[in-house]
């Protein structure tokens, strides 16, 4: 489907480490510079400034796929508006790591407040609604006014199990098989 994007592209994965290992398969199955030739892929690193991956991305006048982390340096507060990015492909769903201690006190802390109060969100119900607010921030790079468009393409099925805390200017074709897929994009970006 990248080949029909005009413009800009954007990957966001869960974390560095699943970047890094998308990048490494892509590069182990020669599939990186099959895309490379046809967008070519500039990655966020977490040793690179926001505005030299930036800057980098939009040097390319025909578009790039920027392959980026949600809660990472470009996936929140930025704008790539219009030709900048015209699709956002999300792979994976970003929740917290589940093992860091902040993480798990808060989780314990909001259970606690739960018991009593049950209006106060569950731990559970925090832990998922940070990993959608994470997605979400990632998503909008795309859609930045009103006469904006772009796709976005989730690739995770666990994405149908939870149609409902997607927003609701989102509008969902549930699960498309590649081909499928590929013939709504293309007839999307006629």
């Amino acid at each position: 489907t990248i080949r029909t994007v005009p413009g800009g592209a954007l990957l966001f994965t869960p974390s560095y480490f699943s970047k890094d290992s998308i990048i490494k398969n892509w590069k182990m199955t020669k599939m990186y510079n099959s895309i490379n030739n046809i967008k070519p892929i500039v990655e966020e690193k977490s040793d690179l400034s926001a505005k030299l991956i930036i800057d980098k991305f939009v040097s390319y006048p025909n578009g790039a796929l920027l392959v980026g982390v949600c809660r990472g340096k470009i996936s929140e507060g930025l704008d790539f508006a219009d030709d900048l990015a015209r699709i956002v492909y999300v792979f994976g769903i970003p929740y917290p790591a589940f093992k860091d201690p902040e993480v798990e006190l808060k989780m314990n802390y909001n259970d606690h407040r739960h018991q009593f109060h049950k209006n106060y969100l569950s731990g559970s119900d925090w832990y998922t609604g940070q990993a959608f607010r994470a997605l979400f921030q990632s998503v909008g790079r795309c859609l930045r006014h009103t006469s904006d468009y772009g796709a976005i393409v989730f690739l995770d099925e666990r994405i149908n199990s939870n149609l409902d805390k997607l927003p609701t200017w989102l509008k969902i074709q549930n699960s498309l098989s590649v081909e499928q897929a590929q013939a709504v994009l293309n007839e999307f970006y006629k």
